[in-house]
C-alpha cells in the first residue's frame, strides 16, 4: 500500500512539476485545457468504486487544482477479471498493434492544451490510448503527458505517443 501511495505522490509531483516548469500552472488561463486519462478501474468487470487507481487520482487532482474538465477514456471491451487476465489481454493488444474501440468518443476539438495520463503497460501506453490518439487532430495543440508504472518505468511510452 505504501509503495502504491509513494508512486502516486511521485507521479503527482512529476506532473505538477512538469506543468509548472512549462509555464502552465498558475500562469495560464485554463479555459481551453482538459485532462484526458485512461485507467483500468472502469475498464474491468469487477472494479472497486471506492479504490481509484493512481492515474485516476492524479488526473482528478490536476483537474481539482486547475479547474479543468477531466475526461476518461473507456474501452468498449472490458479487460480481464484478474490482474493476470488483464495483463494477457494488454500484452496481446500491444503485440498485435490492436486498436480496441472506445466505449464512447472523447473529443478534444475545443481544447488547446491536453494533459494526457495513462499507466505504462509492457513499456508503452495501453492500446486503447492509441485508438484515441489516432482519432484526434492535435494540430496546434500542446500535449503534456503523465504516467504511472509498477516496474517497467517510462520505457518507450513517450516516444510511442509522439509516433
Amino acid at each position: 500500500m505504501f509503495n502504491t501511495f509513494k508512486k502516486v505522490v511521485v507521479g503527482l509531483v512529476a506532473a505538477v512539476s512538469l506543468l509548472t516548469a512549462n509555464g502552465i500552472a498558475y500562469a495560464q488561463d485554463f479555459s481551453k485545457t482538459a485532462v484526458v486519462y485512461f485507467s483500468t478501474r472502469h475498464n474491468t468487470p469487477n472494479f472497486n468504486p471506492s479504490k481509484p487507481g493512481a492515474v485516476e487520482l492524479i488526473a482528478n487532482e490536476i483537474g481539482a487544482q486547475t479547474g479543468v474538465p477531466v475526461l476518461e477514456l473507456k474501452s468498449a471491451d472490458l479487460y480481464g477479471e484478474t490482474y493476470d487476465d488483464t495483463a494477457a489481454i494488454a500484452r496481446k493488444q500491444l503485440e498485435n498493434h490492436d486498436l480496441p474501440p472506445l466505449k464512447e468518443p472523447v473529443d478534444i476539438a475545443q481544447y488547446d492544451t491536453i494533459i494526457l495520463g495513462f499507466p505504462i503497460w509492457f513499456g508503452s501506453f495501453p492500446r486503447v490510448v492509441a485508438t484515441w490518439l489516432g482519432s484526434q487532430d492535435f494540430t496546434g495543440k500542446k500535449v503534456y503527458v503523465f504516467v504511472t508504472y509498477g516496474s517497467s518505468g517510462w520505457a518507450q511510452s513517450f516516444d510511442d505517443v509522439l509516433t
